[in-house]
């Protein structure tokens, strides 16, 4: 029976080995309500054939069933059975287990009983994380059951270290004071019970910094709104006193605990505060009660904490506050101190009126206005003192130095403390004489050439043991005397040479800043100098001077290669050569060694080892010693070097073998375990990852001219192979990890092969490989693309494939088929662009632009002009807009911008949503940043071209939520593909009638809600016409003008004008 669409779409994803999350279906579902019924017995037998393997990893079939329970009330027992059965296999693998479980409530919402005996198991387990605690928060909310739903609410609190985690707290939190006001009641004042206990607190502290149950800030809206509704809550509930005493403790508690944990943004914290204010409504002496509870524990009363007991202090209570803290004066001096400062003149005529206290003060107040002035008196000599002492250092008339002048200077520079300590008319006198200092100094140094006699005095250095030095003193004020001089700007050319004679010794933290310096200077002396510095001893006063440091030769014939001579580039063969025997960091050497010399001459280096980087090195079975690993490591920077300079195919050869001769069996790690160290680490990251240049596998990316066709195809194959015997559960699982890897490794090659390897031969081995494996998985769409196959050409050779049946092949075809219309659609799309590009330089003239302006859609192109022309009348030039019909047609007319001679600035703005972060994402190649402040429009630029592209500048207001977060560094990052970005939301908080005709609440997927634009595609267009017309505003008076509807725009057009004014 013929396939349904539905079906062959699935076929397709699961063949080209791509997971879709539940929320991403939805361009499947109109197709699986067409054939509802054998639609649905296809689910169930892809489900039964998932369950089977007794699979550890996330599938589609489980999303998509997820999917059905969020969109359509799905319900299904049989399917809600088998996974509950798979759940008992899975519950080792938190995170593979939350999504079954999470798919299982999808569908079978109704069984309170399992889910509490799943969430008691888990707790027996002690397996109850963040990420079941806030699914079994979402379940028991449903389900109301308001007991357990608290026991995750108090587990999850107590894991709040993560962003994620908070973010769900003040949900959750949401629906607590959603309750019923005495279901509120009976759960809020258990929630402040269980963390009354400092235990419970001591498990909120984060990096020795206590983090309170709930973290709310008044910089963000949906906070403070929150907090509005809760104190709403409190007021209309009726809490007896006993009710009340368990707030105040908790309260306490907070405040107390806080303080001791020196945790001071606890007197900053919301929740906290608006507890504290609750209460003192109700109980004038509050704060009182607070001093008494803490009075022996000096750790409540510094700056914060005064502050905060004086906010509290009225005319009502003062009295009594005199009267409890009677016999501790030294905390009412703390008081009446601040109170004064703060010019509370009612509060302190209570303590006026008390003769004998205000005494006790006065004398208190007296003695530390003693200690006080004596402390700045003391400090101010010390000042005094250390300004004499320095402005002394610059009184130098004669041809003398002082190296502590030098010191000083430094110091003060190295601190930003020069200009803050010292008048303009002292620094004149002090910037002048030091300028005089250095000359004095370069001068006694000064040398003609390298064999003068007095270098033996002014250098020496002799190694006492391996980590003790004795060198000498010029090599610190040399350091000095370059950061002064580059800071006063200075010139010390003339004197270079001094600095080539102590090069080797420099350890700089800015190492390119000496570099720069001898730019342009460096002469063929030099060179020989620093040559003959790394190749022997200098002088009896200067042994082994070349071992202090040896990267600094790498780092200058780097900067200064082209200049050296071929005998001289021979002798640095010969350095290189020694520094590889002496030196424990060889990669730098090896790099220079490798651009020196020929292929063979390199080659002798390689000493072939017998150990097996996957079983020996990543995964060791016997104990190595450390100058085994050591001899490993140094083959394998030669064999990379070898395939990467030189296109060696033996050394190639070499990991492949590597590869082949040990299959590595290794578990999958859930990929949100948050575990840094574990056994057998750099194995899995090697298998699972390896994208960066020192992974084992990486090489096979940057290989285009090295033919080892067979040997990849082996790989795929040996890839078959083990995935074939897992299939038959002839071997663990745990192999597959490794099968994939040797199919990525196949991947990579090809994609990275020269065409001219890429011919029909080597396509039909592939194919031909396929055809004995057919239920393994592999790319063909990937493989097609490498190949640049044609379209008729892809269809005959799928035709191959007599694992498809009829229905699939007609899919494929139709794939094939859609992909082709698309491809055509771009290339019209691409055509008009190009066309209406050529108009504008060649008719109108791109000269009457200050730039050109590419978007996505005919609505932003509107929306931008009309931007341009209301706020920026004052532009001789202004921006032309082009519209390309879709984002990711972008990249094609970016190619072909890059290879243009452009005379004005191309920018490409994006959405800032899944599409539009893909594809800035994606230019990475040839681009460095331009602006990284998300509000102002983050941006990059071409290294060679006027060619950027900027992401939307996002507004200040409750819209960032859905773009932005702040990390734990307070640092601003983004949610990537999940961002909800589009240019329609510039116009959110301009008007009610916009935000209601524009946008609706919807779920995001990281928790919480965003604002969804609710129009379609052709209404952003009429609505960028007319708006006020689209919200039906028919009276002129009550029009929306266009400088208030684009107020949010104007950071774009700020960032265009830092482009054209940046040229």
């Amino acid at each position: 029976m013929k396939k349904t669409e539905f079906m062959q779409k699935f076929i397709l994803l699961e063949k080209s080995q791509k997971l879709l999350f539940p929320h991403e279906w939805d361009a499947f579902y109109d197709d699986y309500r067409i054939a509802e019924i054998r639609n649905k017995a296809f689910v169930l037998n892809k489900l039964q054939d998932y369950l089977s393997v007794n699979s550890r990893k996330y599938s589609n079939v489980i999303s998509f069933i997820q999917f059905l329970g969020d969109k359509e009330n799905f319900r299904d027992t049989t399917i809600a059975k088998r996974i509950k059965e798979e759940l008992k296999h899975i519950i080792d693998y938190p995170h593979v287990y939350a999504f079954h479980l999470e798919t299982l409530f999808s569908i079978n919402r109704d069984d309170s009983a399992f889910y509490i005996a799943e969430f008691e198991e888990i707790e027996r387990r002690n397996q109850l994380n963040t990420s079941l605690s806030k699914r079994f928060l979402r379940f028991f909310q449903d389900l109301k059951n308001n007991d357990l739903f608290m026991t995750c609410l108090k587990k999850l609190i107590l894991d709040n270290t993560n962003f994620s985690a908070q973010f769900a707290i003040k949900k959750w939190f949401e629906y607590l004071i959603s309750l019923e006001h005495e279901v509120f009641k009976k759960y809020f004042l258990d929630l402040l019970s269980f963390f009354t206990d400092s235990e419970k607190k001591k498990r909120i502290i984060d990096f020795h910094e206590y983090r309170w149950i709930i973290d709310f800030s008044e910089n963000y809206a949906y906070d403070l709104k929150l907090l509005q509704i809760f104190l709403d809550k409190l007021n209309n509930t009726n809490f007896s006193d006993a009710d009340l005493k368990i707030i105040k403790d908790f309260v306490f508690s907070e405040y107390i605990f806080a303080c001791k944990q020196y945790s001071r943004k606890i007197f900053n914290d919301k929740f906290i505060e608006w507890l504290f204010n609750f209460l003192f409504k109700i109980e004038n002496t509050l704060i009182i009660d607070l001093i008494n509870e803490n009075k022996e524990d000096n750790s409540f009363f510094n700056w914060f904490g005064v502050r905060f007991v004086i906010k509290y202090l009225n005319e009502a209570n003062i009295a009594t506050l005199l009267a409890s803290l009677k016999d501790n004066v030294n905390l009412l001096f703390y008081i009446y101190d601040a109170l004064k400062e703060q010019e509370k003149e009612s509060l302190l005529q209570a303590f006026l009126k008390n003769k004998a206290l205000i005494k006790e003060l006065k004398k208190i107040e007296k003695e530390r206005g003693k200690w006080r002035r004596k402390y700045q008196q003391q400090e101010s000599k010390r000042i005094e003192k250390e300004k004499k002492s320095f402005l002394e250092l610059f009184n130098v008339k004669d041809s003398s130095y002082n190296p502590k002048a030098f010191q000083d200077y430094y110091y003060y520079l190295s601190n930003s403390e020069i200009e803050k300590k010292f008048s303009i008319e002292e620094l004149n006198i002090i910037n002048k004489n030091i300028e005089k200092q250095i000359e004095n100094y370069l001068n006694g140094l000064y040398i003609d050439n390298y064999n003068e006699d007095k270098i033996n005095d002014i250098l020496h250095y002799e190694q006492k043991d391996e980590t003790s030095y004795s060198y000498s003193r010029n090599f610190e004020f040399l350091k000095w005397v370059f950061k002064i001089s580059d800071y006063l700007n200075i010139q010390i050319d003339q004197y270079y040479k001094i600095y080539i004679l102590f090069y080797p010794w420099f350890l700089w933290d800015d190492q390119n800043k000496i570099l720069e310096f001898l730019d342009w200077k460096i002469t063929k002396e030099d060179i020989d100098y620093i040559l003959k510095v790394y190749s022997e001893d200098l002088h009896d006063k200067a042994i082994w001077f070349r071992y202090y440091n040896p990267p600094n030769l790498c780092y200058f014939y780097n900067k200064f290669s082209d200049i050296f001579a071929p005998s001289q580039k021979k002798r640095l063969e010969q350095i290189c050569l020694e520094m590889l025997q002496k030196v424990k960091y060889k990669n730098c050497f090896l790099e220079i060694y490798s651009s020196l010399v020929k292929k063979d001459q390199f080659k002798k280096l390689y000493n072939e080892s017998r150990l097996n980087y996957f079983k020996d090195i990543l995964n060791p079975q016997q104990d190595l010693t450390e100058g085994q690993r050591t001899d490993f490591k140094d083959a394998l920077l030669v064999n990379k070097l070898l395939i990467v300079k030189f296109e060696d195919k033996d050394a190639l050869l070499r990991r492949v073998r590597q590869i082949q001769e040990w299959e590595v069996e290794c578990k999958e790690r859930d990929s949100y375990e948050e575990q840094v160290f574990y056994v057998g680490g750099w194995l899995y990251e090697e298998l699972r990852h390896f994208v960066d240049e020192d992974s084992f596998s990486y090489v096979f990316s940057n290989i285009p001219n090295i033919d080892i066709r067979d040997e990849i195809l082996d790989l795929l194959k040996k890839s078959f192979e083990i995935e074939s015997q897992i299939q038959n559960q002839k071997i663990s699982s745990d192999f597959l990890l490794y099968s994939n890897y040797l199919k990525r490794i196949f991947y990579m090659y090809i994609k990275s092969l020269n065409k001219s390897f890429l011919d029909l031969g080597f396509y039909r081995k592939i194919v031909e490989l396929k055809l004995n494996y057919k239920t393994c998985n592999l790319d063909l769409f990937l493989v097609c693309d490498a190949f640049s196959i044609e379209n008729k050409k892809i269809w005959k050779d799928l035709e191959i494939f007599s694992d498809l049946s009829n229905e699939e092949r007609l899919f494929y075809k139709n794939r094939i088929e859609n992909l082709t219309y698309q491809l055509s659609d771009i290339q019209a799309s691409l055509k008009r662009v190009n066309e209406e590009y050529t108009y504008l330089k060649n008719i109108t003239g791109i000269m009457n632009a200050s730039c050109i302006i590419f978007v996505e859609w005919r609505s932003d192109k509107i929306h931008l002009d009309i931007f341009f022309n209301n706020f920026f009348n004052d532009w001789v030039k202004k921006p032309l807009v082009i519209w390309c019909g879709w984002c990711g047609m972008i990249p094609h007319f970016l190619h072909d911008s890059e290879n243009r001679d452009l005379s004005i600035p191309i920018i490409w703005i994006y959405d800032f949503d899944g599409a539009g972060v893909g594809e800035y994402y994606k230019m990475k190649e040839g681009y460095c940043p331009f602006e990284e402040n998300y509000f102002k429009g983050r941006s990059k630029k071409h290294n060679q071209k006027q060619i950027y592209a900027s992401l939307l500048p996002i507004p200040n207001n409750e819209i960032q939520n859905q773009v932005i977060y702040e990390d734990k560094k307070k640092i601003y990052q983004d949610y990537g593909m999940e961002a909800k970005f589009q240019i329609e939301h510039l116009f959110y908080g301009i008007d009610e009638r916009l935000d209601s005709y524009l946008f609706e609440d919807e779920v995001c997927v990281w928790g919480g809600k965003y604002k969804k634009l609710k129009i379609s595609d052709s209404k952003k267009t009429e609505f960028a016409r007319n708006p006020n017309k689209c919200i039906a505003i028919e009276d002129v008076f009550q029009y929306i003008d266009a400088t208030v509807l684009y107020k949010n725009f104007k950071p774009i057009g700020e960032i265009v004008k830092r482009i054209t004014q940046s040229i």
